[in-house]
């Protein structure tokens, strides 16, 4: 099970933007 942050809760939404937008990493930012 990944650790996540609280604020993403048990909400399905939250949790597939956390676990697969938020904090990865932007190598090419001009798209």
């Amino acid at each position: 099970m990944k650790k996540r942050c609280g604020w993403c809760g048990n909400d399905p939404l939250y949790i597939e933007y956390h676990d697969n937008q938020w904090g990865v990493p932007v190598h090419d930012d001009t798209l």
